[in-house]
């Protein structure tokens, strides 16, 4: 049992490295720089944005 544990847990699939492959690299560079320029702005990913309701309010 030990041994079939260390083989499905081991190499490059259990690192995540194998999710970066299938991406282009310019994709998973962007979001990394842009993450960080937010995070050093002190504003999150998506602007601080207020959502905006959807339809009439019913009272």
């Amino acid at each position: 049992l030990e041994q079939l544990l260390l083989l499905t847990t081991d190499g490059l699939d259990s690192t995540g490295f194998l999710e970066h492959l299938k991406l282009p690299h310019y994709v998973t560079f962007r979001s990394m720089a842009e993450r960080k320029q937010a995070m050093q702005a002190g504003v999150t990913p998506d602007g601080d944005r207020e959502p905006s309701p959807f339809g009439r309010t019913c009272r």
